[in-house]
């Protein structure tokens, strides 16, 4: 059984555990042939938090990795019920307002759980959406830089006195690519992939390095392909930084 499995049944578990006390401890406490309106108040708002703190509860066992907002929901629940608790012992058992009171002081505290739900979810959202936009700014320049380090792995394996030029040239383009600013701009997705383009045909030649005998060729084109590559790289690194320094 996996994780994700166990804790969505042992979630369940605790539901149902909560949920027959609470019914037993509201039925012995007020039989059904006489209920009262703080009755009926107190049991829905406790269940309704119950019901709230399981599909909370659930909804994180679903995920790998919890978002924080998620995890505010699943506090802010606990919040609600807290107080309802609070409000059916104190208001309600020990000071015994008056049914008006009494359900208005529970109507805004929903409301206000309402609210705060909305919210969280909202934040969320915004939240979510610059991970992914993020996600995919980044993208380009994570893929040249695992391109580059498979240059530099192809050229560390070979061990032939002509490639270390070359293989010099290849270890400067992972650094700079690697320090390179990893959050793109949609202007520049043209050039990241002629450079993207250009290490994979690197990649292809310095392959080739390693098949053939007559390297002179596909060695001349892997060092200008490197020059060419160092240059558009620096080109738009400098063209990044003018238009986040503008904007």
């Amino acid at each position: 059984m996996s994780n994700q499995r166990f804790y969505a049944n042992l979630s369940l578990g605790i539901f149902a555990v909560l949920l027959i006390m609470t019914l037993g401890i509201f039925i012995s406490y007020k039989p059904w042939t006489l209920p009262t309106g703080h009755w009926w108040v107190s049991l829905t708002a406790i269940v309704i938090a119950e019901v709230a703190a399981l599909f909370s509860t659930l909804g994180n066992s679903r995920r790998r990795r919890a978002h924080p907002a998620v995890w505010s929901h699943l506090t802010m629940t606990f919040l609600y019920g807290t107080a309802v608790l609070a409000y059916t012992f104190i208001a309600w058992l020990l000071l015994g307002i008056s049914f008006f009171s009494y359900a208005l002081l529970h109507f805004v505290t929903f409301c206000l759980w309402i609210i705060g739900l909305l919210a969280a979810t909202y934040y969320k959202h915004e939240v979510t959406s610059d991970e992914e936009n993020r996600a995919v700014q980044t993208a380009l320049i994570k893929q040249m830089l695992r391109g580059a380090m498979v240059v530099e792995q192809l050229l560390e394996g070979m061990g032939r006195p002509e490639t270390a030029p070359l293989k010099k040239k290849a270890q400067e383009l992972t650094e700079r690519v690697r320090y390179s600013d990893p959050i793109s701009h949609p202007s520049m997705t043209v050039l990241e992939e002629s450079l993207l383009w250009q290490i994979n045909e690197l990649e292809r030649c310095v392959r080739q390095l390693g098949r053939e005998e007559d390297t002179a060729q596909v060695l001349k084109l892997s060092q200008q392909l490197v020059g060419d590559i160092m240059a558009d790289l620096i080109k738009r690194n400098s063209e990044l930084l003018a238009l986040k320094s503008s904007s």
